[in-house]
């Protein structure tokens, strides 16, 4: 993906999140509420929020490691790691067989 951002210095530690957004998997206006709530290490620099990459990246880790617990615990509500019963299936089946 090309970022419409490339002719800025790379050298300088703050992007606009407009740039973050392409950098990452959410836009760039979820990425200002990020901002604003705190939860995205960010500056306002002239009415634009910036951030930097290792924060960016730093954020997006830590959801990759939050979504990936929340898929074990859902896994584990859903089909706990318990043994299976056969609770009467085969049995009936067996049962209606002998009765014939």
């Amino acid at each position: 993906m090309n970022s419409p951002f490339h002719n800025q210095n790379p050298n300088e530690g703050w992007i606009p999140l407009a740039e973050a957004a392409w950098l990452s998997p959410y836009g760039a206006e979820y990425l200002s509420l990020l901002a604003r709530q705190k939860k995205l290490l960010a500056v306002k620099i002239d009415d634009v929020w910036h951030t930097t990459k290792e924060a960016l990246h730093e954020y997006i880790s830590q959801q990759q490691k939050i979504k990936a617990l929340n898929r074990k615990r859902d896994a584990d509500v859903i089909m706990p790691r318990v043994p299976i019963q056969n609770y009467g299936y085969l049995l009936n089946f067996e049962e209606e067989k002998g009765q014939t």
